[in-house]
């Protein structure tokens, strides 16, 4: 079976292939909305997947590790059949992590998937994933950076809510392990996310533009979502909130990828856009011409919509859990973040 005979084939179970049409002011604008799918709420005692769909856990002892940080939490890991495997610079060849990804959603013993850190993989896998199997067994997966190429084709495909927020790897302090908490673990219907005050020295919360949006939550690591743009997973970005991030990427690399999702993923008809903090992006000669925040200013100030900047996501140590596909409202007067809907079922 070809990639088009199965989007066309899944269609009624799943909703893929959302018709795309061009806005004239360019950019893809998503004529189809999937009906919302949310994942059961973790409760203590539940099984969750360890897989590693981009880069390699290395060390046993690194495993080991992860496995104590997923009972700490109360939770029972699992190992997928191919988590501990090297091939390169990924955690196993192509076929391998996404038969780790299959196999986790299909088990019914498991209750969500972690994915234990980023690198570089998960776009290399996408085009074996069955998304009308994984609509079907909705689970919580939550990851960040390379991540981002996983949960974020997971929600355009099928509709299930995914969660950027901390990998196993990353070494979270108490603030990330509370938000992912609240996100996965406790029902909320209504959550503010209030920054780390006190947490991290170099934390700057600033209004780029004014205003107040609601719309679902979309969003990631700017570099991947780039390299998502113009692909069948890409990001749809129009009427939604939108949470860019990146870490060590140069000013002028972020304007190039910014402009890329503004041009192929509808950034410019997002309903608001929420920033994180851009760490080690800025060139350390204090004569240099253009910072990122010059070209946030550049790139955004213009469209109309609140833009809140300095958000405590992605490549920072003390990190929100961003559910993506649920409602949020962003006031970026009061600089604040707001769920509408509850993350988990």
């Amino acid at each position: 079976m070809t990639r088009r005979d199965f989007l066309v084939g899944s269609a009624g179970v799943a909703a893929l292939g959302a018709a795309a049409v061009t806005s004239a002011s360019g950019g893809a604008r998503f004529a189809e909305e999937k009906p919302t799918i949310r994942p059961l709420r973790l409760k203590p005692g539940d099984k969750v997947a360890l897989v590693a769909p981009a880069g390699a856990i290395g060390l046993q002892d690194n495993l080991l590790a992860f496995e104590q940080e997923v009972r700490d939490m109360g939770l029972e890991p699992v190992r997928a059949p191919f988590c501990d495997r090297s091939y390169s610079f990924f955690g196993g060849t192509d076929e391998e992590r996404a038969s780790d990804i299959m196999w986790s959603f299909q088990n019914p013993d498991v209750s969500a998937i972690f994915p234990v850190r980023g690198g570089y993989g998960c776009t290399r896998i996408l085009d074996r994933l069955d998304f009308g199997v994984i609509a079907k067994n909705p689970k919580a997966v939550c990851g960040y950076s390379d991540i981002t190429g996983l949960i974020v084709p997971i929600n355009e495909m099928t509709g299930m809510v995914t969660y950027h927020g901390p990998v196993l790897a990353s070494g979270e302090n108490q603030f990330s392990t509370d938000w992912f908490r609240q996100a996965l673990m406790i029902e909320t219907q209504l959550l503010e996310l209030t920054p780390p005050v006190g947490e991290n020295d170099d934390f700057d919360l600033r209004t780029v533009t004014g205003g107040r949006a609601t719309g679902v939550l979309t969003g990631g690591n700017l570099c991947v979502l780039a390299a998502l743009a113009g692909t069948p997973w890409q990001m749809s970005a129009a009427g939604k909130i939108v949470f860019l991030e990146d870490i060590g990427e140069a000013p002028y690399r972020i304007d190039r990828m910014l402009t890329q999702l503004m041009d192929a993923c509808g950034v410019r008809q997002a309903a608001g856009i929420i920033l994180g903090q851009f760490t080690n992006c800025d060139s350390k000669d204090p004569d240099s011409p253009f910072k990122v925040r010059d070209v946030v200013q550049d790139r955004f100030a213009g469209l109309g919509i609140p833009v809140l900047a300095g958000t405590p996501i992605g490549h920072v140590k003390p990190k929100w859990t961003m559910p993506i596909g649920v409602r949020a409202e962003l006031d970026a007067d009061a600089q604040t973040v707001k769920l509408i809907d509850a993350p988990v079922a």
